[in-house]
């Protein structure tokens, strides 16, 4: 009989414990309420520039969502968490726009006005061709792309890279983040001749390759280039 009442003594004991870190976990998951800015609302920024905007909360940060409502292009974020107190985001291009951060399922929000201005540049900051200017590839085929820059205070995300007909060649990751480095992998998918650049952004200035596909083992009519484009 005294074992048995042993038993049910810790199977209490287990039961409130249980009632407690569910307590404990449920105050985490606690909506918030209230909702301001931490440091400036009125961030100013250069081209080029990663930052962070941050909120607090009274509650947990899984109830927020963050957008930005002003005009598109001028920042994006950096990744694809979209419901934290602190998001990174960076500067893309001259100008001035708005991001909000709101509680889901209310009014409560927080908006900041981001002005990103053009970046202080230096004439000895350049960027130069590390590949051959004129290159060809065969269709399916991978290359990297890069280019040298001419000072370690170039950031990476100082420089994108675009390709003026993405028909004839693609960035083989698709993620948007990946255009802003010094180095970059294209896929040929089919034939013709492009152009592929890589813009400094503070200053304007690119420097650009010209890239034939010519047909190889796959092409636009294969199976194979479907797929890759539907990704």
């Amino acid at each position: 009989m005294r074992k048995k009442s042993v038993s049910v003594l810790v199977l209490l004991a287990l039961c409130l414990s249980l009632l407690s870190c569910s307590g404990v976990l449920a105050s985490h998951d606690k909506k918030p309420t209230r909702i301001k800015a931490c440091g400036s609302k009125n961030p100013t920024v250069t081209v080029g520039a990663d930052f962070e905007l941050k909120v607090k909360v009274n509650g947990e940060d899984d109830y927020l969502t963050w957008n930005i409502t002003g005009k598109k292009g001028i920042i994006a974020f950096e990744d694809l968490d979209r419901s934290d107190d602190e998001i990174d985001f960076h500067a893309l291009k001259k100008g001035t726009t708005k991001v909000t951060c709101k509680i889901k399922g209310t009014s409560k929000k927080v908006t900041f006005k981001v002005t990103v201005k053009e970046a202080p540049v230096s004439s000895a900051y350049k960027i130069s061709r590390v590949n051959p200017k004129n290159i060809t590839i065969s269709t399916g085929e991978e290359l990297e792309l890069k280019v040298k820059k001419s000072s370690k205070k170039i950031g990476d995300r100082q420089l994108k890279w675009s390709i003026a007909d993405t028909s004839i060649v693609g960035f083989e990751d698709n993620d948007h983040d990946d255009i802003y480095d010094d180095e970059i992998d294209i896929v040929g998918l089919r034939s013709g001749t492009t152009t592929v650049k890589c813009t400094y952004l503070p200053s304007g200035k690119s420097v650009t390759y010209t890239v034939k596909v010519v047909k190889g083992s796959y092409d636009y009519d294969d199976d194979w280039y479907d797929d890759w484009y539907d990704d």
